[in-house]
């Protein structure tokens, strides 16, 4: 925002995540990479206003995420939803085993969910403790970021926050297809295409959403606000049509989030 001139509060923040952060969740979901076969289950507590709920997760052996949900209980009928969540996830694979802690919910939860054909018949359950040394490590990153937020007050209000905090932790461990966790401006350009703006049904791009936005807030400079919007983002998004762009007044270079943005190059030395 200070590259763009403007002085915005941290509370105008929060609403952006409320409103943006499941939108970002959903669309980068195409882009993932597929996850192994052998799955890790485990839940972590979140604070909500005055008690804890709970935040299931499921990864792969390698650390890649597979799916999340928010419960405000711990029982059979909670695993047996996150399950059907689980299964329902658009890059994983079929699983050949579940390994999850020695709570008595999830034997009862996965037999009844075999028996109803949501986990194939020769998935086995493994409730070994140590197997989910990997996903108790995983759970840090996830809990660091709502830690810093004190707590929510809201259930549904953790529920949106924590789907832009686990859609932008995937992306940093590298589970999008061609582009690295370790790709920091490859990651903001395909954030920044995700975070499209719909307009009179139309898929629109970021410099098209800053231009919606100052027809609804008149009351910012808007010359200083496009003048230091930087070029990268007047690039098109994926998927939004030649005539769009022009209307939205968007570059019309290739649509593109690896490498270094287009017009942030230092200029070749004169003499």
């Amino acid at each position: 925002m200070r590259e763009r001139g403007l002085s915005v509060d941290h509370t105008t923040v929060w609403r952006w995540v409320r409103r943006y952060a499941p939108e970002i969740n959903k669309r980068r979901r195409q882009h993932l990479k597929m996850s192994g076969t052998s799955y890790r289950l485990d839940e972590t507590y979140v604070k909500v206003g005055t008690g804890w709920k709970y935040l299931y997760r499921a990864i792969d052996s390698a650390g890649n995420t597979i799916e999340f949900m928010l419960s405000a209980r711990r029982d059979v009928s909670a695993a047996k939803r996150f399950f059907k969540k689980m299964m329902r996830a658009d890059h994983r694979r079929l699983p050949f085993t579940i390994g999850t802690d020695k709570h008595a919910s999830y034997p009862e939860a996965f037999s009844t969910s075999v028996k109803e054909k949501v986990l194939p018949y020769d998935c086995k359950l493994r409730c070994v403790k140590y197997l989910n040394n990997v996903i108790e490590q995983d759970h840090r990153a996830v809990r660091r970021r709502w830690r810093a937020m004190q707590c929510f007050r809201s259930f549904h209000t953790a529920e949106r926050a924590l789907e832009g905090v686990e859609a932008l932790h995937m992306i940093r461990k590298g589970q999008v297809k061609r582009l690295d966790g370790r790709d920091t401006v490859g990651q903001a350009k395909f954030v920044a295409a995700c975070s499209v703006l719909p307009l009179n049904g139309k898929q629109l791009g970021a410099s098209a959403a800053s231009k919606y936005f100052l027809q609804h807030n008149p009351d910012y400079n808007q010359e200083a606000i496009l003048a230091t919007e930087p070029n990268h983002l007047s690039q098109p998004v994926r998927g939004v049509s030649a005539a769009v762009t022009r209307s939205a007044g968007l570059s019309s270079g290739p649509p593109s989030w690896r490498g270094e943005p287009a017009g942030m190059r230092p200029a070749a030395p004169r003499g």
